[in-house]
């Protein structure tokens, strides 16, 4: 499909996107990443050559997206080609802040073809700041390059490359003649340095051209050919410059290259102009602004451009009149004195009648403008309003699947819990279930964190509290372990009813815990999230290695002990291997006590839940815990927003 899409990307764009567009379906239905981003650079550049920039722009940083970091050759190219539009659109500093960002890649990863490339467009940003020297040496620096690349493909006999290189010094070669002729303008040059200047645009545009038509790139030709006319403009040689680009947009219109024929047009309404074919110059300076508007179509756009055609062409019309009336008047200032007077008064009622028309119009118009904006202002802030009301109304239903307070201390009475979402609705959630029908009762409660921040957060921490209260209370699980397998299950259940592949889920840190005569039995499994507990003794894991248990201690009294998770998540994964259930032993007569036995077990659950606390030296929250009264922090919930900030 994309070689079909090619064929028709010089002659007719639009079929070249319907191509493009099916062989991306294809991509996406054979889950071929690299295929699918391919198909994204392709029709961005076909958009660009329709003018539609906002299509092309959407499409290029898809593909940024899809590509990976580490593919660092297809990143240069994309960022090459936005650079392209921001420079198609005038805004100069971020085509050349695209253009910089790619050029780095190339030269860390040696690719020549690129580094020629993007010499060639900075070359292209320089030219168009008037800053000609850097723009002569970043030209020049890129088509040495491509000329070596094109001696090393003719070694290699590499029929690609060649084509490739070929077109891009025809590239080269036309920019370097286009920033020739820019020099002509400047009116401080004698008529021999114009000359010159000429001499060497035109051999340097004619080569471009030359192998322009070797390789049959249409909009190659139909550039050089519209530039080469301009330049026999700027020389005053109107009727050569009426031949090349009435060639060029006859090209021009056979791809339906749009922005080349916006040029051509508004250079051929200027050539009619001077030679006085007023009819002719304004056909095409209609035609000029008709499609400059298909580019940067907005009602507000189109208005504007249809008064500016209108007020344009009759104050050049008027003005060119005046001046010719002047200099009758000057020929015969004797005898038409009184005659001169009467068209002065009689132009300047007319340029002040239109100049009355267009202001009015102009005000009408910004009436309207106002008017709209206010509406759409208006219409934005009831949907704002809807949406905090929605987010708002979706808290209340989430906290009505979190444990309350009341029933939380009622079962860990020295716990404390920091729940502080980023926004309105988390992914974050909390858990606590008990199992009275046991004896002793056997209490579970955990901390999870879900797939996803707000709203997609949220849905997720419904469907995997659900499955926890299933799973214990449906199918009597309540060993840890277990408890998470089967979670897991009920959990890719759930998202695997549609056509998507989820992979959604959630980190969780879960224990269950229940006393005995002389001992606290605490049994834990963890998806990604570890346990740390804070004991005046070495706790062990029955069931695992010490591979899985780190002791940190901060002097013979207190000791951290971290118990390490299973590196998968409660969720659609590669690695299925059943969580483990470590058997923790905490002893009633520790020398720490009993009120703060619950409290630092759980305590320092809510790790798991931030980053940044992660990330923290836990020693320093082992010290403060030591010497919290000396720092004024009388609850462990105080001490841990302390060493949390």
């Amino acid at each position: 499909m994309l070689s079909i899409a090619d064929y028709y990307s010089n002659e007719t764009p639009d079929k070249a996107i319907y191509y493009a567009n099916k062989a991306k379906n294809t991509a996406i239905y054979l889950k071929n990443r690299i295929l699918y981003a391919r198909c994204l650079m392709e029709i961005g550049w076909y958009y660009y050559q329709l003018g539609n920039y906002a299509q092309t722009l959407k499409n290029y940083f898809e593909a940024l997206k899809v590509y990976k970091p580490s593919e660092l050759k297809y990143t240069s190219a994309v960022l090459t080609n936005i650079g392209d539009v921001f420079l198609e659109q005038k805004d100069y500093e971020k085509a050349k802040e695209y253009y910089l960002k790619a050029l780095k890649i190339d030269e860390e990863t040696l690719n020549k073809n690129g580094i020629a490339v993007i010499n060639g467009n900075i070359g292209i940003v320089y030219e168009e700041q008037k800053d000609y020297e850097n723009a002569l040496e970043y030209f020049y620096k890129s088509l040495t390059l491509n000329k070596e690349l094109l001696n090393e493909a003719l070694e290699s006999k590499n029929s690609h490359e060649i084509n490739e290189n070929k077109k891009e010094i025809a590239i080269k070669l036309g920019n370097i003649g286009n920033l020739y002729a820019s020099k002509i303008k400047n009116d401080k040059l004698t008529v021999n340095e114009k000359n010159e200047l000429l001499n060497k645009a035109l051999d340097y545009l004619l080569e471009g051209l030359k192998i322009d038509y070797e390789l049959n790139r249409k909009n190659g030709i139909a550039t050089k050919l519209g530039n080469i006319g301009i330049l026999y403009k700027y020389t005053m040689n109107y009727k050569l410059a009426e031949n090349y680009l009435q060639k060029a947009l006859l090209v021009s219109d056979s791809i339906k290259a749009i922005k080349l024929m916006i040029e051509w047009h508004k250079n051929l309404s200027q050539i009619y102009e001077k030679t006085n074919q007023t009819e002719k110059s304004y056909k095409h300076y209609k035609k000029h602004i008709e499609l400059r508007d298909s580019i940067y179509n907005s009602d507000n756009a189109k208005n504007s451009s249809q008064v500016e055609l209108s007020y344009e062409f009759d104050k050049n019309m008027a003005l060119k009149k005046a001046e010719k009336e002047k200099k009758d008047a000057i020929a015969k200032a004797e005898k038409r004195k009184q005659q001169i007077v009467i068209w002065a008064v009689g132009i300047g009622l007319i340029l002040v009648l239109i100049f009355t028309t267009f202001i009015l119009r102009s005000l009408k118009l910004t009436k309207k403008q106002k008017k709209i904006i206010e509406e759409q202002k208006q219409i934005v802030e009831e949907k704002q309003n809807e949406i905090i009301d929605s987010l708002n109304y979706a808290k209340h239903l989430q906290n009505a699947i979190l444990p309350t307070a009341i029933e939380w201390q009622k079962h860990l009475p020295n716990s404390f819990i920091l729940y502080k979402p980023k926004d309105i609705v988390s992914g974050d959630f909390y858990w606590l279930t008990q199992i009275t029908t046991m004896e002793p009762p056997l209490l579970i409660f955990a901390v999870a964190d879900c797939t996803g921040h707000g709203v997609p957060g949220a849905m997720v921490s419904v469907v995997c509290c659900n499955a926890l209260n299933r799973v214990v209370k449906e199918f009597n699980i309540t060993e840890p372990g277990k408890i998470l397998d089967k979670t897991k299950e009920l959990v890719v259940e759930h998202f695997t009813k549609g056509s998507e592949d989820v992979k959604d889920g959630m980190d969780i840190s879960l224990c269950s815990l229940y006393y005995k005569t002389d001992k606290i039995i605490l049994k834990w499994a963890g998806a990604n999230n570890p346990l740390w507990v804070i004991s005046s003794v070495i706790l062990n894991d029955s069931e695992e290695s010490n591979s899985k248990i780190d002791v940190s201690t901060h002097n013979d009294n207190y000791m951290l002990t971290e118990f390490k998770p299973d590196k998968h998540p409660v969720g659609k994964t590669d690695n299925n291997v059943p969580f483990t259930t470590h058997n923790i032993e905490l002893q009633k007569n520790d020398s720490i006590p009993n009120l703060y036995l619950y409290h630092k077990l759980f305590g320092v659950f809510p790790l798991s839940l931030d980053p940044v606390l992660q990330a923290k030296n836990i020693h320093h929250f082992h010290f403060l815990y030591q010497h919290q009264n000396n720092y004024f922090l009388p609850s462990s919930y105080n001490l841990f927003l302390y060493w949390r900030h």
